[in-house]
């Protein structure tokens, strides 16, 4: 999600982020780069598990396989989801990384409707 926010930014459109973030040293480096690239971090709850990471691997057959450990967005909820319900009511687009729990995306796209 942190990548689609950035993008969005530099392309000139003022993304808001509703997310988790994990209280580990990477964690805090996210939030540094997305402040540092002009993104309100105010609405991302702080969370004590851990970030979440990825590692891309390259199979035998030339492909890619991405393994994710969730962290801390693994524990963003539907809750969290209503808790930010004032962010849906001026997006007119709404974007959402499957690094959350499946049906809290889907919370979040029903809610944007």
């Amino acid at each position: 999600g942190m990548n689609m926010a950035v993008a969005a930014r530099r392309l000139g459109v003022g993304p808001r982020v509703l997310g988790r973030v994990g209280s580990d040293t990477h964690a805090l480096e996210a939030m540094n780069f997305m402040a540092a690239e002009g993104l309100d971090t105010s609405t991302l709850a702080r969370d004590e598990l851990s970030g979440s990471s990825g590692v891309i691997l390259r199979t035998p057959g030339g492909g890619n396989s991405i393994a994710v450990d969730l962290g801390a967005n693994g524990r963003l909820s539907p809750a969290d989801i209503d808790a930010g319900r004032g962010l849906f009511a001026s997006a007119s687009v709404v974007l959402a990384p499957l690094e959350v729990p499946p049906a809290t995306v889907e919370h979040a796209f029903r809610l944007a409707k």
